[in-house]
């Protein structure tokens, strides 16, 4: 069944409420570092949760990405970043969800294609406050590009490639919104080893698609 997506704007006007929030929140936040440009590099899991089908016959994947980031202020930066998504197709899932059998000798076989996610996002980090002199505590918030690939499946009877009834291939781009948290710990001059969790939704066609990416990596400032 196909559901209608909620209006773009209305669907992100809670996450953008809590992140002005906690933007005016850390007016009060101690200063990071100086004015200066830095480069990160990620990678970590990525949950699929929605819609119903990519959350159930999609196994938990991968992320990679890469960023620049530059802070404006003592307590806020503005970031620009790219990330690849891969989930790998769960094919118990997918049974559990469709009822594929056979008469006795038959042999039902089914494939299924990987579903890929690119962003291109632009946002900002706000840091709240500050641990001892190592670590930072942040939130972060952004928009940007969403493409979204979905595999098809393809059945086999006895081997012999029959078309696909239920789940094909398709291929769509919308607008993305992330809202994350996470903390920077500073490993050595200029280095800061960082997670982040993060909550991202795709205005795709006919529903929204969403996933949880959970980022690890190091941010590098020049």
């Amino acid at each position: 069944m196909v559901v209608a997506n909620r209006h773009p704007l209305r669907a992100t006007c809670s996450p953008l409420l809590v992140f002005l929030f906690i933007l005016f929140c850390g007016s009060a936040a101690h200063a990071q570092y100086e004015k200066r440009p830095a480069f990160f590099l990620s990678g970590g899991a990525a949950i699929p949760r929605a819609p119903d089908w990519f959350g159930d016959q999609w196994k938990m994947g991968f992320n990679g990405g890469c960023g620049v980031e530059y802070v404006l202020m003592p307590h806020v930066a503005v970031t620009g970043s790219f990330a690849y998504h891969r989930f790998r197709f769960d094919e118990e899932g997918f049974l559990s969800e469709v009822e594929i059998g056979g008469p006795p000798g038959v042999e039902v076989r089914i494939k299924g294609d990987p579903v890929i996610i690119y962003t291109v996002t632009a946002g900002a980090k706000v840091y709240l406050f500050r641990i001892g002199s190592y670590v930072s505590p942040y939130a972060s918030a952004g928009m940007g590009y969403f493409y979204f690939s979905s595999g098809g499946v393809e059945f086999f009877v006895n081997d012999i490639f029959y078309p696909n009834p239920v789940a094909n291939k398709r291929a769509e781009s919308g607008f993305a919104m992330y809202l994350g948290v996470g903390v920077d710990v500073n490993v050595v001059e200029n280095i800061f080893f960082f997670i982040e969790p993060e909550f991202l939704i795709g205005y795709t066609e006919h529903e929204n698609t969403r996933l949880f990416p959970v980022k690890a990596g190091f941010l590098i400032i020049f």
